[in-house]
């Protein structure tokens, strides 16, 4: 009887339709731990979230006695225009750019035109320059809180004024010798998103 001519199978080698399977394998393994990943993600936002506005409206509550030393500035009109004329480096009033600040942490001096156009719309704009590690770690944390169009915060720059923080709304602001979490979140808390142009709370 003739010997049979097919070769035997190699050890060790696994035939195209294994390699295939385990391809497709480690494929859907990937995906599974995408979507577990970002599952728990999701989870974690929504949770921090709600601790960080709890956290943030508690501080709010304790600092409620600073009203009395938030100073009203009459305002200075409204309007459109590139550049401003402006009484005070921290304007709560007054023509504007036609685009305002959005909410965020920024690291670089931003326009007053367009900061007066931000709390117009019921945004407030914080002012730091070298507050602290704590205080830089809330201002982070509040403008990622509050970010949206008509009731966000904005935290700018400015040079020159070392521990203080100064809050501005629209005809309100607040000076501190130092940062207080809880006289800059109650500010935040009175003043955010009731700007002239569109309350929203």
């Amino acid at each position: 009887m003739p010997k049979s001519k097919s070769k035997p199978k190699q050890k060790g080698k696994k035939s195209r339709k294994e390699q295939d399977n385990k391809k497709g394998g480690t494929g859907n393994l990937i995906a599974l731990a995408a979507v577990v990943l970002a599952v728990a993600g999701g989870a974690y936002y929504w949770l921090n979230s709600g601790g960080g506005e709890r956290a943030f409206l508690k501080s709010a509550a304790v600092g409620k006695s600073i009203q009395s030393r938030i100073k009203t500035i009459p305002t200075r009109g409204g309007g459109h225009l590139r550049a401003g004329r402006y009484p005070s480096i921290y304007p709560t009033s007054g023509p504007h750019d036609s685009v305002g600040t959005r909410p965020g942490f920024y690291t670089s001096r931003q326009r007053p035109e367009k900061l007066v156009h931000a709390i117009e719309h019921g945004n407030i704009v914080i002012y730091y320059d070298k507050p602290g590690d704590g205080a830089m770690e809330a201002l982070r944390s509040w403008t990622a809180l509050y970010s949206g169009p008509w009731s966000g915060v904005v935290a700018t720059p400015m040079a020159g004024i070392g521990k203080s923080i100064v809050l501005t709304a629209w005809t309100k602001r607040l000076t501190l010798a130092e940062f207080d979490r809880a006289a800059a979140a109650a500010f935040i808390d009175l003043f955010r998103g009731r700007g002239p142009e569109n309350r929203v709370r």
